[in-house]
């Protein structure tokens, strides 16, 4: 019994990998040499689809995307991680494979994962930026007019304040949360500050070191 399973939506990308001839294998490896490092998957997905222009080739790259947090992984050594998806492959789609069918799909994982040098380095990145206890998502602002009213209600001439509310989601220890701060003019011009003068000390330390450091930068 194989010690991985192959999540269920990426058997039909293992299916067609194995399915293509050798010469579209070869170019599938040809475009996977020159993927830039710190893609996400959506852009992994886009950069081989604009090299190869196959019908399988967005279901083959989701899949071999999901490969990421494999390559990282300690337990296996390249021949060992090609034998054990060949096998959770045949148990995922409850087939009995033949020791030569399972010879053959593993040789295809091992120069698959031979090529997945820029994917592993991504991986990297990635679990280094994301290691914290808390890792932002996304976020939105909802802007609002809040009446003041004065003492007599229904006098016409009206006042009001305008209020920003920054919802932030994030993920604590794996699990989504998320949080909402009011702000007002003044917040959001300090705020603003705050993240030029970020933006600008990450490139004076880019600057400073790009003749010695290649600084990686994950994409969606």
């Amino acid at each position: 019994m194989a010690k991985i399973q192959i999540p269920k939506q990426f058997l039909e990308g293992f299916k067609a990998l194995y399915a293509i001839d050798e010469n579209d294998f070869q170019r599938l490896i040809d475009s996977l040499q020159i993927v830039p490092v710190g893609l996400g998957p959506n852009s992994f997905i886009k950069t081989l689809k604009s090299n190869l222009e196959y019908p399988w080739i967005s279901q083959v790259a989701a899949t071999i995307f999901s490969l990421g947090s494999l390559l990282e992984s300690q337990e296996f050594t390249n021949d060992e991680l090609s034998n054990e998806l060949a096998s959770a492959y045949g148990e995922g789609l409850d087939l009995t494979l033949a020791e030569e069918q399972k010879a053959i799909y593993s040789k295809r994982n091992k120069e698959l994962l031979k090529n997945l040098g820029s994917l592993k380095l991504s991986f990297k990145a990635l679990n280094l930026l994301t290691e914290n206890n808390q890792n932002f998502v996304e976020s939105h602002i909802i802007t609002d007019i809040r009446l003041v009213f004065q003492e007599e209600i229904d006098q016409k001439n009206r006042n009001a304040v305008i209020i920003h509310k920054l919802k932030i989601d994030y993920r604590k220890e794996g699990e989504p949360k998320q949080f909402y701060i009011a702000l007002d003019n003044n917040d959001l011009k300090k705020l603003k500050k705050q993240i030029d003068r970020a933006l600008e000390k990450e490139e004076i330390i880019k600057k400073d070191y790009s003749n010695s450091i290649s600084f990686i930068e994950i994409t969606d």
